[in-house]
């Protein structure tokens, strides 16, 4: 009888450690897996933003966008690094045609904002400054000039942050140019002392900036 419990203690401990074998195993093997699938999908994200910008330096937004758009349903957070920096230039890039190019204000928005979302969960504030900036003009067009104005805000303040000169250019510009809309130019005071206080090297585009506050 001891003999036969023995045994069975025996062959629940070899049992136990097979299965603890064959769960470390799985787990190495699952892990590997993911990890080889999602870098896979990194050089394909790469590989459809490198042929979206290639049609759009050949002037055919439609192409353009039926590559870059699709950056919106590959995004997933388990994505590397690389890649998540890949959807957010390409969202960015298919936000501006959709608004420079095409007049779809919507899909503009759209695809502004889903890279800015990206662009803020995973911390890439270089890319931010230039998001900002375009989606406030997508909210110039919508009339909501407060939105528009914080959003320019927001983007003259990371381009300052990331020493980003010519993106501090155009935000100021742009207050202006909002300004001139709406007949109220309060919005400029703010960043007046921070735009005066940077040396911008850019002297024909500071020029013009310099200009557009003294007609402000």
């Amino acid at each position: 009888m001891q003999n036969l419990n023995k045994h069975k203690i025996l062959l629940f401990l070899a049992v136990a450690v097979i299965a603890l074998i064959t769960g470390v195993t799985f787990q190495r093997c699952t892990y590997f897996s993911n990890k080889a699938y999602w870098q896979k999908e990194g050089v394909r994200t790469d590989s459809i933003y490198r042929e979206g910008m290639k049609y759009k330096a050949m002037q055919m937004p439609d192409s353009a966008l039926a590559r870059l758009v699709r950056l919106k349903e590959l995004y997933t957070p388990e994505l590397p690094d690389s890649a998540d920096r890949i959807c957010v230039k390409g969202l960015h890039e298919a936000g501006v045609i959709y608004f420079q190019h095409v007049n779809d204000y919507k899909n503009a928005f759209d695809c502004l904002t889903t890279s800015m979302e990206i662009a803020e969960q995973n911390g890439l504030y270089d890319q931010l400054a230039a998001i900002y900036i375009d989606l406030a003009m997508v909210y110039y067009v919508f009339r909501d000039v407060d939105t528009a104005i914080s959003l320019t805000m927001q983007g003259f303040e990371t381009a300052k942050k990331n020493g980003d000169t010519d993106l501090m250019l155009r935000a100021v510009n742009n207050i202006i140019i909002g300004g001139f809309d709406i007949g109220d130019f309060s919005a400029l005071d703010s960043i007046l002392e921070q735009y005066r206080s940077t040396i911008i090297s850019d002297a024909a585009l500071k020029q013009f900036t310099d200009c557009m506050i003294e007609a402000a």
